[in-house]
């Protein structure tokens, strides 16, 4: 019997990855963001003899509500968990997307709903998760960029990690800014 997995995309921290991939390249004309289909599929290819069951994606907006790109992940099939962005000293910032990430993760793994968490992101404030998941006998596999992944985190991954920067092209989406 295949092996069940849940994956767990952490849009925040893979949208400041491809910022800063961006930013070293110097590269101002075009606009890049994850290519998130193209992505599970690699995420799918990456292990043998297992299904993804549901895709869960963790994000915030400014109403707190889902927005176009929200709606979008729906028609692709997965899960949004959409917080509101709160404001400090002017800048809008994620508050309790990791939280919600955790809760659910964790929560899950105890009503064994998955078999493995495929967890994308590379915040090493997922470490104590991926241990309390280990510990309820489950397996944590990561995809992230390599200039945004813990090294704590990835000591932690079951498996190598999925280089989502090795991947390039196939995971981001570029278009030229006219």
């Amino acid at each position: 019997m295949p092996w069940r997995v849940t994956v767990y995309v952490d849009v925040g921290n893979l949208g400041k990855a491809v910022e800063a991939l961006k930013r070293k390249q110097e590269i101002t004309d075009e606009w890049w963001d994850v290519d998130y289909p193209a992505m599970i599929d690699e995420l799918d290819s990456f292990l043998a003899d297992t299904v993804i069951d549901k895709c869960f994606f963790y994000d915030a907006s400014k109403t707190g509500r889902l927005n176009t790109f929200h709606r979008r992940i729906i028609d692709w099939g997965y899960i949004p968990k959409v917080r509101r962005l709160k404001s400090s000293h002017g800048h809008a910032r994620q508050k309790g997307v990791d939280i919600q990430l955790a809760v659910d993760m964790l929560s899950h793994a105890y009503e064994d709903k998955f078999d493995i968490a495929f967890l994308c992101s590379g915040d090493g404030d997922f470490v104590p998760l991926i241990d309390r998941v280990h510990d309820l006998g489950k397996e944590v596999h990561l995809a992230a960029f390599v200039d945004s992944l813990s090294g704590e985190l990835q000591r932690r991954s079951d498996l190598p990690y999925l280089s989502l920067t090795r991947l390039g092209d196939k995971v981001i989406y570029k278009k030229v800014l006219v």
